[in-house]
């Protein structure tokens, strides 16, 4: 369990640090870990943020790596969507592998339905504009347009694309 320590800094193990926000990890000398991953992961979407780090592609990559490990060693964590979602991001916009994308943006919303991210009508867009995949589109479109998640504007996108689609006979 988490214990307060000298000098304001809290030692706490993997599983709790995940709990805390980023403005409490962004304070430095704040947070003792007994594994940094999970902080670092968490941390990682400041990258997006801040053009100022240079080498933004490869610190996307790293990143990844990050949200990827964070999954796979945490999946009771309550960011895992979260990670799920940037990871999708950077598939989609940094790699360009985008039958990743869409697999992590629909873990997204699998794994937090009420999620905030557009993970459903992003999915459905990849499958529309870059996969070609039609189908599977107007599924993901059906599924955002019934969803309570998102906004009324992605709900309207997402009503407008599955009528559009099934007119195509899709």
């Amino acid at each position: 369990h988490a214990r307060l320590a000298g000098a304001g800094a809290v030692y706490t193990d993997d599983r709790e640090i995940a709990f805390y926000s980023l403005d409490e990890l962004r304070q430095p000398g704040r947070f003792r870990a007994h594994s940094l991953h999970v902080r670092e992961a968490l941390q990682a979407r400041l990258l997006d943020d801040n053009p100022d780090l240079g080498k933004a592609d490869e610190n996307k990559k790293k990143a990844l790596d990050l949200y990827l490990e964070l999954m796979s060693r945490f999946p009771e964590s309550i960011r895992i969507a979260d990670s799920a979602f940037y990871s999708a991001v950077i598939y989609e916009n940094t790699i360009k592998d985008y039958y990743r994308a869409v697999i992590y943006y629909q873990r997204t919303y699998e794994w937090d339905p009420l999620t905030s991210h557009p993970a459903q009508i992003q999915a459905a867009r990849i499958c529309f504009s870059k996969l070609n995949e039609n189908g599977m589109a107007r599924r993901l479109y059906e599924a955002a347009s019934n969803s309570a998640a998102g906004t009324p504007t992605d709900r309207a996108e997402a009503k407008s694309m599955t009528g559009l689609l099934k007119a195509w006979g899709f």
